[in-house]
């Protein structure tokens, strides 16, 4: 019952599906309703929700953590607390890279690499390195009352339901979870990586889309050791094509403009500098800029995300194959929620919601049928040749940028 809803559209589709292989017609009277496949994936999917929360907040306090603080007199690990990484990328390497990379732009400063920041915003040892991605999804949240008999609307806590997904990624494999806030989300991301070793002797990356409950909640949660947050450059995109809409006139008569500006505020920002491309969005003509507009919408905005973030040299990380984007993440907020509750124009209720990503993720983690057979969840990474979630089109995650 509930692998033909993981991959049916509905219940409703789910119970089809499932009375077809089963030869159970409306005429026998024994057809199994969607209601029941809905109550059922409901209450197992919160079921396992539980259980991986149990076990992983075991975890926390096995290693002297009291939610997002250690336990006054804990003494964690020194190869938890400072971490010793040898480092395999060497600077000769990352020297060569920068070289590689500007050789293509050699008559725009503008688009010159530092090596200095490059060095700095490089993983030193990608295969010692953790990549934490997280992103929160709201779904339409459904009424707990339908209208009163004279048609009086029944007014709600909230519109949406909140679902943060998260994806753990190391050489050993990834891991994704989902939870019903970002506080939880942290807890739990951090009792998996204590149950796995992954935050022994290992450098941490996180990547965020500039929400301020994300950033604030990496430094709350695993402020006892050292990490980098990272400016995601999938939301960099995303959030400046948003403003750039809202700032550059349209039209047919200005179009190749302001795409070549567009093209080059990417290719400028693909280096990591800030300062320049500020730079540029001020010498960008009046012409081209909407009236009543001006680009301080822009700047305010990455100004802001260099002041919490590191903005990192996205060519040259991409050079040298390392992670610049959350894209896993997004693919999997596609995958576990967003096309099944939020694309369908349906709504939900919170246990709802939760339970339909629970086992969306159990079976991305292959471990659905563990829980089925009531074995205990390994809670282990999954090698990523196993996975059968495909990535984001490249395409869509570096547009317009210089190879």
């Amino acid at each position: 019952m509930i692998t033909f809803d993981l991959f049916a559209d509905s219940d409703r589709h789910a119970a089809l599906l499932l009375n077809k292989a089963l030869s159970r017609t409306k005429e026998n009277n024994n057809l199994i309703s969607p209601n029941r496949i809905c109550e059922t994936v409901t209450a197992s999917g919160i079921n396992a929700q539980k259980e991986i929360k149990q076990v992983l907040e075991a975890f926390n306090i096995l290693y002297g953590f009291d939610k997002d603080k250690l336990i006054p007199g804990v003494i964690l690990d020194t190869r938890i607390t400072n971490p010793t990484v040898i480092p395999s990328i060497t600077k000769k390497q990352v020297l060569d890279a920068c070289q590689n990379v500007n050789s293509y732009k050699l008559h725009d400063h503008r688009m010159q690499v530092s090596f200095t920041k490059a060095l700095s915003t490089t993983d030193r040892n990608p295969d010692e390195t953790v990549h934490l991605f997280l992103d929160d999804v709201g779904t339409p949240r459904q009424r707990d009352t339908r209208k009163t008999a004279n048609h009086d609307a029944v007014p709600r806590a909230t519109k949406t339901v909140q679902t943060t997904n998260g994806a753990v990624m190391s050489k050993e494999g990834i891991y994704y979870l989902s939870a019903n806030s970002t506080d939880e989300m942290m807890m739990l991301m951090r009792g998996y990586m204590l149950k796995n070793h992954l935050l022994e002797n290992r450098d941490l990356s996180c990547f965020s889309d500039g929400a301020k409950v994300i950033w604030s909640n990496y430094d709350k949660w695993f402020g006892f050791r050292p990490r980098k947050i990272y400016a995601d450059w999938y939301h960099l995109v995303h959030k400046s094509n948003e403003l750039f809409s809202r700032i550059l006139i349209g039209g047919k008569k200005y179009e190749e403009e302001v795409e070549k500006i567009k093209r080059e505020y990417f290719a400028i920002l693909w280096t990591g500098n800030i300062t320049k491309v500020i730079e540029y969005l001020h010498s960008i003509p009046a012409k081209y800029i909407k009236t009543g507009r001006n680009v301080g919408l822009l700047v305010d905005y990455l100004e802001s995300k260099q002041e919490h973030h590191t903005i990192p040299v996205f060519a040259l990380r991409k050079k040298l194959h390392q992670v610049n984007s959350s894209s896993r993440s997004e693919t999997a907020n596609c995958s576990m929620t967003t096309s099944r509750q939020k694309k369908q124009g349906k709504s939900w209720c919170d246990n709802g919601s939760h339970a339909k990503t629970t086992w969306r993720n159990l079976h991305a983690n292959d471990e659905a049928v563990n829980y089925l057979n009531h074995l205990p969840l390994r809670l282990s990474p999954v090698r990523l040749t196993d996975m059968d979630i495909p990535l984001l089109n490249e395409n869509n995650i570096y547009p317009m940028i210089p190879t």
